[in-house]
């Protein structure tokens, strides 16, 4: 699933929030963190999926999301802990920084 791209550009992105990054932050960990958040998916459908369903769920809440979302929501949670743990001791600081994944025109955070 690496270099997904839409006409217009990239579909998926990410950038690190909080304190500033460096470079080496946004060039190597963010990039890391994405790519090994990919591993975790079989497709970028079932990627954006789940992200999907995690956003529904943090704006409505586990209540008026089905069963199948909820599902699609637990793959997200479990995929991004797994990748932000392997990524995040490269950050600069990573006690102060969060991965944010960003959807081609979304700006949410994962």
């Amino acid at each position: 699933m690496n270099g997904l791209t839409t006409s217009a550009g990239q579909l998926l992105s990410v950038r690190v929030a909080g304190a500033p990054p460096t470079v080496k932050d946004m060039m190597f960990s963010a990039h890391l963190y994405l790519t090994t958040l990919e591993r975790f998916f079989v497709s970028v459908d079932a990627m954006v999926d789940s992200y999907a369903a995690y956003e529904k769920e943090l704006q409505h809440g586990g209540k008026r999301l089905s069963r199948a979302e909820l599902s699609l929501v637990r793959s997200w949670k479990i995929a991004h802990r797994k990748a932000a743990r392997i990524a995040r001791p490269t950050l600069s600081d990573p006690d102060n920084q969060e991965f944010v994944l960003i959807l081609a025109g979304n700006r949410t955070t994962a």
